[in-house]
């Protein structure tokens, strides 16, 4: 801090300039300077607290014909004459000494910094997923191929995906927390939007919407009994990735253009409602009504839950349809129809597509969600 500036409470300059300045300015007042372990900035301040109006009211007089007034009223002559010349020359533009790699470089610090003191959101986010992952597999633990075990298999993903999307709502108040600081720095040039953004959005998807769905390839998927196979696994941990990662930046760009966190709460937590009751399995896609089918095309729960059930039932076998077991009858003298996952996909109303078609449509809504916020960003100056 270099300046400071004192006001009185009904707003007349008490001291502006220097602050080396201004213990011998108020020095020639009576109020000498406190001893080390105060700050000169309080000392003023409670100087011009404490005093009545009449002893205020000879501060602002001995300060309005100091010679640190005078020098103040120069500069403040100065800045004018020069902002005066930048706008009659054009609009400003502004210059960032650094590239953007190097802006990148030194936010991305800051950011792996802050994250390094206080780790207890990325904690809590990591312990919670780990949890969640071992309780999922236990609840559902090696889902039989009969129809209760089919119904559990597609629970299941469900479920993983409700539990990615809620936990996508940590990135609504990503840009409210240092808005002023961002708004400040940049107008001062210190960097710009674009190098803030990759900063924070890298900062954010790797190691809360990465990482995490980890958890549920390297435990879940073996404690419930998914498909065999690697490329299967490899399907199933990108799909959790990118549906985590669209939920995030949908939330982003609601932060980004809500006023406040607590209506960008609300907006969040209703499109993300909105997401899961159209993602297919509270309500069949098939039996939707006209005037609101056209949500289902926006929700990404419901591009992530029929890729992930194409990837566990296109083209397997040695699944069962029977009847639900009464208690006086085995279990084993029930009759059954066997069934491959075609079938069961076109049951539930599921189309065999290409799950490319569903990557696709996950891959280009991140981008639009992402280029909204960056954009929001940019235009919105408060």
């Amino acid at each position: 801090m270099q300046r400071v500036l004192i006001l009185s409470g009904d707003g007349r300059m008490v001291y502006s300039g220097p602050k080396d300045m201004a213990a011998q300015h108020f020095a020639t007042a009576g109020y000498f300077a406190p001893g080390r372990d105060i700050s000169m900035a309080d000392h003023m301040l409670d100087v011009v607290i404490r005093s009545e109006g009449a002893e205020v009211s000879e501060l602002v007089d001995l300060y309005t014909d100091s010679q640190v007034a005078v020098a103040d009223r120069a500069l403040m002559h100065d800045l004018a004459s020069s902002s005066d010349s930048v706008s009659n020359s054009g609009p400003l533009q502004l210059r960032y000494q650094a590239s953007y790699w190097r802006q990148l470089a030194v936010l991305s610090r800051r950011l792996g910094k802050a994250m390094w003191v206080d780790p207890m959101l990325l904690a809590m986010n990591w312990g919670a997923a780990l949890l969640m992952a071992l309780g999922l597999g236990i609840v559902y633990w090696h889902a039989t191929r009969d129809t209760g075990g089919i119904q559990n298999r597609f629970g299941s993903l469900f479920f993983i995906l409700i539990y990615m999307s809620v936990m996508s709502l940590s990135s609504l108040p990503l840009w409210m927390e240092d808005r002023l600081l961002f708004i400040r720095e940049r107008a001062s040039g210190v960097y710009g939007t674009p190098a803030y953004f990759t900063a924070t959005v890298l900062f954010d998807l790797i190691p809360m919407r990465v990482l995490p769905p980890c958890f549920f390839a390297a435990a879940t998927y073996w404690m419930i009994g998914f498909r065999p196979g690697m490329w299967h696994l490899l399907t199933f941990l990108l799909l959790l990735v990118l549906s985590n990662m669209v939920g995030a930046s949908m939330n982003m760009a609601i932060g980004a253009a809500a006023p406040s966190t607590a209506v960008a709460n609300l907006l969040g937590s209703l499109a993300v409602l909105l997401s899961i009751l159209f993602g297919g399995f509270l309500l069949s896609s098939k039996q939707m009504p006209d005037v609101v089918s056209w949500m289902a095309q926006l929700s990404f729960v419901r591009y992530g839950f029929e890729a992930l059930v194409y990837n566990e039932y296109h083209g397997a076998t040695g699944f069962f349809f029977t009847p639900y077991a009464q208690k006086r009858i085995p279990g084993a003298k029930l009759p059954s129809v066997e069934v491959d996952g075609d079938t069961i996909l076109g049951t539930f109303g599921f189309e065999t597509e290409n799950i490319r078609n569903n990557v696709a449509v996950l891959v280009a809504l991140l981008c639009a969600y992402l280029t909204i916020t960056l954009l929001l960003l940019i235009f919105k100056r408060h």
